[in-house]
């Protein structure tokens, strides 16, 4: 009867052991080879879509260029304008009263009807370094883009903080919210 148990519990033992090889020979197998050819599959995706990205960016390479050199100078209306270059200046308040006749006279040049040039003065005691300045023109729309560019070559022009377009029967109204620096 010894025997008999005997011989049950270790073919119980050497089925254990076996159970135990398998299992970690399964693990190991797993770790050598299931995981690095999905890491390799996985890689392989990402040099695919790499190269198709880098093969699209390629395609507007050319585009791309010919806008760089189309940013320094631009067409309007048949004349070439390049983009003026900015100058910090602050305009004085001695000359806060000629900023209405500044802002004309470039209407007046692009071509625009002036409806309103209304400096704020509110905004003179609350920021005492800038003023706002709304102003309504009625013109074409090429006419306006000219305005905004000269509008931009002059120094003391901090931001431009609105534009509104509406669209009456001929022409066009347009409102721009100015704010300049004062010294």
């Amino acid at each position: 009867m010894r025997s008999n148990i005997f011989s049950t519990y270790f073919v119980g033992r050497i089925l254990l052991t076996v159970v135990f090889c398998l299992a970690i020979l399964l693990t190991i197998s797993y770790i050598a080879i299931y995981q690095p050819q999905k890491t390799q599959a996985e890689l392989n995706q990402q040099i695919s879509q790499t190269r198709f990205m880098l093969s699209k960016y390629q395609q507007y390479q050319s585009v791309y260029k010919s806008l760089q050199v189309k940013l320094k100078q631009f067409k309007i209306n048949e004349q070439l304008y390049e983009i003026p270059a900015m100058r910090d200046v602050s305009l004085t308040q001695n000359n806060l009263g000629e900023i209405s006749n500044v802002i004309s006279g470039i209407a007046d040049k692009a071509g625009l009807d002036i409806v309103s040039i209304d400096p704020d003065a509110q905004t003179l005691s609350t920021y005492e370094s800038r003023i706002k300045i709304n102003a309504t023109f009625k013109g074409k729309l090429s006419n306006f883009r000219e305005l905004v560019l000269n509008l931009g070559s002059l120094g003391y022009v901090d931001q431009i903080t609105r534009i509104n377009a509406q669209d009456i029967v001929q022409n066009r109204k347009y409102e721009l919210r100015l704010w300049m620096n004062l010294s």
